[in-house]
């Protein structure tokens, strides 16, 4: 199958998959260069201070790994919070808002309600800041022993795979899964003697030791790691299905299997019907998949959605302006049906583009039915079809955004390969829709319809 020109093989995004490897290297730099020329806040602690120092500036943060561009952001987040203690927050409303897409949100509203003054909450998130930046390069990025003059505390991070109980250290990813810590949020850190192959952490008081596992599989460069069963369990029950939807997208749509290794490299499953699969800008390459209550279609879906988160994070790294962000609720996002600001329909577009590529080049597939059911075969041309509308339908609000200066030129380049190649492809649409059987699409002209009465309500 012979794909026309589209965003993923567009000269003018030539090279952005370097992006985040250069933008890591020129904060790395801004960084150094200010704790090198003596900058110091008295807001942080001079322990603190004095060991960020001496990271800093280690050879082993000199290349770019995914685990080192987290770490970096971490720094920035402690950055930004020195910068709000600086705008003298008074209000607990006001500090809500400001965290309100923090991890820490729910241990401020927490220690609001046991009604600590906002200066005490800033001083605790400091803390919590501190000893996460330390415990995470001593864990995850430096491969030395590390022993703390007293217990550090390190709180795991879910998007790296690990949870109460469990940790997921550095490149390697060893497990390492501690029974007496599963109902406690952090660990306390005593000793990391990598070399050994142990970790000692403090339980009541007594120090217990703990080795490492190799829990993670590897598949064609993708590293599937070890989710975590209801009981508690490391689980590796969902690695089947991963595999399968690996082996469909390298048969059956070569390109987009070539893009996706570029920009996944790590797969982390999670088991909660409350979450959707999901990834994170300052993780590069790690999605998080969910895999309770996902079919097997949804969840390949799931796979290139967040790769195309990926995709648009590395290119939102780049010199080049995309869009100029706001608050303002004056778009129609036929995803979420209601209006959203513009990074909300713009992100939506380039990343369900990936769904229409995927559904649109299984549609186009000879031999689809040796890897899919019927009821997946029509789900799949219902999935194109239904991708290309909702796509089709932004395009008035995208030219709107464009006129009002909140979309660059660049911006609605990107934008308008996406529109050009949904509008060549209708032909393809014209024999989806043949497919499909009466009842598939009844189903789909319906759920259009009630797209098209959001959108006048």
């Amino acid at each position: 199958m012979e794909l026309k020109k589209n965003i993923s093989n567009s000269n003018a995004l030539e090279g952005h998959s370097t992006f985040v490897e250069e933008s890591y290297l020129q904060f790395l730099s801004e960084v150094r260069e200010d704790i090198g020329e003596g900058h110091e806040s008295e807001h942080l602690s001079a322990d603190f201070q004095d060991e960020l120092r001496e990271i800093i500036f280690q050879k082993d943060l000199d290349s770019y790994h995914p685990l080192k561009f987290y770490w970096l952001n971490l720094i920035d987040k402690l950055v930004d919070t020195l910068a709000l203690i600086e705008e003298e927050l008074n209000e607990p409303s006001d500090l809500i808002g400001v965290f309100s897409e923090s991890d820490l949100l729910g241990f401020i509203v927490e220690r609001l309600e046991d009604k600590a003054e906002i200066e005490t909450i800033f001083e605790e998130i400091l803390e919590m800041q501190e000893l996460q930046i330390v415990s995470f390069y001593y864990l995850h990025i430096n491969t030395q022993e590390w022993q703390p003059e007293g217990p550090v505390s390190y709180r795991p991070v879910t998007e790296l795979g690990e949870g109460f109980g469990h940790l997921v250290l550095g490149q390697q990813k060893k497990h390492c899964y501690v029974s007496e810590l599963t109902t406690e949020a952090v660990f306390p850190i005593v000793g990391y003697f990598p070399d050994q192959g142990k970790i000692q952490v403090l339980v009541d008081d007594k120090v217990i030791e703990h080795g490492f596992d190799t829990l993670h599989q590897t598949s064609d460069g993708i590293d599937i790691l070890a989710g975590l069963s209801e009981n508690g369990a490391p689980s590796l029950d969902h690695l089947d299905k991963i595999k399968k939807a690996s082996q469909v997208l390298s048969k059956l749509t070569p390109e987009l299997w070539n893009l996706f290794k570029t920009y996944t490299q790590n797969i982390v499953p999670i088991f909660e019907e409350e979450l959707v699969s999901f990834s994170m800008a300052t993780l590069p390459g790690y999605s998080s998949i969910n895999m309770a209550n996902r079919d097997f279609v949804d969840m390949t879906d799931d796979l290139l959605h967040e790769n195309g988160h990926h995709f648009l994070n590395a290119l939102l790294e780049g010199e080049e302006e995309i869009i100029f962000e706001d608050d303002d609720k004056i778009f129609f996002s036929p995803w979420r049906r209601s209006l959203r600001p513009i990074r909300g329909l713009y992100h939506a577009v380039v990343t369900f583009y990936w769904a229409y590529r995927l559904f649109k080049e299984l549609s186009l597939a000879e031999n689809l039915d040796q890897f899919f059911t019927k009821d997946e075969v029509q789900k799949i041309h219902m999935r194109f079809l239904e991708e290309a509308e909702l796509i089709r339908q932004c395009h008035e609000d995208l030219e709107k955004a464009y006129q009002m200066e909140k979309i660059t030129d660049f911006g609605k380049q990107i934008i308008d390969e996406v529109l050009s190649e949904v509008e060549r492809d209708k032909a393809i649409e014209e024999k989806s829709w043949t497919i499909l059987s009466e009842a598939s699409r009844s189903e789909l002209k319906e759920q259009l319809q009630e797209v098209s009465k959001a959108r006048l309500a």
